[in-house]
């Protein structure tokens, strides 16, 4: 009974502290599922104390959402994040359209790196997360990525590591939000998924609706994440693993997503079942002494 009363003061201590926030009226698909579904995840995996008592690095953390969402509701204080790209400069305003929060926590901070640039910190990091982000980042550059983020790590530390769509698996192509078939990146002429993409004139589900969208419209929308097909690396979830246990880790934990789809038969010759059905990878790594 105490332990519950402790929790819930100190629940109620963290956000007086940062300020009110509501999220049940959220309404915005994309924000819901990394607010809530994603933070989840990573809470899950990584630990509720670890999260707690930790500083946490989010690679290619996008908007920030996700890390926000740790922060509030899983009691992270101290959150970086770092991407190529600037969307979390909107992150103020998302949180305030969405959860009423008028200031952002004074622990989180974030950083714009070049593709390949390494992290750089004053101290190590005791969680790293990544959230679909591993599939966009070139061949050539994992390796060194894998190497600093083992060291940028502290030596108790975990790396959480999610991808979803897999490359391989129904809409690995990062394109089925225009309405395209199951497997078509695999199955079609690149002309012909091009022009479906850009003949699309529907809506897209509202969880696929992120800052990108808004910032460009539909019809530049549709250009940006053809060339994010274009850069898709490809990787399946034995070869990722592969790859980050050559850069000093060790695999903790392992989970898959498997689609209730069965893959067209005209695939199997060419392609691994298991490639073709595991939508998601889920992982946890431990650095290695």
């Amino acid at each position: 009974m105490f332990a519950r009363q402790l929790e819930r003061l100190s629940a109620l201590w963290s956000r007086q502290k940062l300020g009110a926030w509501d999220a049940s009226g959220i309404q915005d698909g994309w924000f819901d599922a990394h607010f809530h579904h994603a933070a989840n995840v990573v809470a899950e995996w990584v630990g509720a104390e670890r999260l707690k008592a930790g500083r946490l690095l989010d690679f290619g953390c996008g908007d920030g959402i996700t890390m926000l969402a740790l922060m509030l509701r899983h009691g992270v204080r101290q959150a970086h994040g770092v991407d190529v790209s600037r969307t979390h400069l909107n992150l103020d305003k998302l949180a305030l359209r969405e959860i009423g929060l008028r200031q952002l926590p004074a622990g989180l901070s974030f950083t714009r790196i070049d593709p390949g640039q390494p992290v750089v910190a004053p101290e190590r990091f005791d969680v790293i997360m990544s959230w679909s982000t591993f599939e966009h980042v070139r061949t050539d550059y994992l390796e060194g990525i894998f190497s600093n983020l083992h060291d940028v790590l502290a030596p108790d530390g975990v790396f959480f590591l999610q991808i979803s769509p897999l490359f391989y698996s129904p809409f690995g192509s990062h394109l089925g939000r225009f309405n395209l078939p199951p497997w078509a990146h695999l199955l079609w002429t690149d002309d012909a998924l091009r022009r479906a993409v850009l003949d699309f004139k529907g809506e897209l589900p509202a969880d696929e609706i992120e800052e990108n969208f808004h910032t460009r419209g539909l019809e530049g929308y549709k250009h940006f994440v053809l060339k994010e097909y274009d850069e898709l690396n490809r990787l399946t979830g034995s070869n990722l693993i592969a790859r980050v246990r050559a850069c000093g880790f060790d695999l903790v934990r392992e989970g898959y997503g498997p689609t209730s789809i069965q893959p067209p038969e005209q695939l199997l010759p060419r392609y691994s079942r298991r490639d073709l059905v595991d939508e998601e990878i889920v992982l946890l790594f431990k650095r290695r002494a």
